[in-house]
């Protein structure tokens, strides 16, 4: 008996690192503009597009709304410093943020996430539209704990 229940719980604990994301994970991302569910991030990979978005106060201000998810920061933590680059490499960034003490998610799969910092583009998106860019991430926690990432992706209009 004691066997299965050695069994069962390597069967357990297997399905449950499988959920568990490796250690000091951080990725950059985005979400739609007030979403704000983990639910709602989208991760970036190298090569990605990057959706800008119009906003909504009129005006024609163009914006990409970025965020983050991380497992680097201590346990606890409810708000970080969260500081955004959007720009062509080794250029003057073309947007950048720093929002102080934002509050931060916890999502069901182990991940913090962070979302809805605004980055305002240029008006004229033929600035930017279709060019490859490097979107830069960095969360610093209270206690100094800083998680970065780095990702070059393409930053895209919306097709009418």
């Amino acid at each position: 008996m004691s066997r299965l229940v050695s069994l069962a719980a390597c069967a357990t604990l297997a399905a449950c690192s499988a959920q568990t994301p490796a250690p000091s994970d951080t990725q950059a991302g985005y979400n739609q503009a007030g979403h704000i569910l983990y639910e709602d991030f989208r991760g970036l990979e190298p090569g990605d597009e990057a959706p800008a978005e119009l906003g909504g106060q009129g005006g024609g201000t163009w914006m990409f709304v970025a965020g983050a998810r991380t497992n680097g920061l201590p346990e606890g933590t409810l708000r970080a410093d969260f500081t955004a680059t959007l720009g062509a490499l080794g250029d003057t960034p073309l947007s950048k943020v720093t929002y102080p003490r934002r509050p931060l998610r916890t999502g069901d799969d182990g991940y913090t996430y962070i979302s809805n910092m605004y980055m305002i583009l240029p008006r004229d998106h033929r600035q930017w539209d279709g060019y490859q860019m490097e979107l830069r991430v960095t969360l610093r926690a209270p206690d100094g704990t800083t998680v970065e990432d780095v990702c070059p992706v393409r930053l895209v209009a919306p097709k009418p």
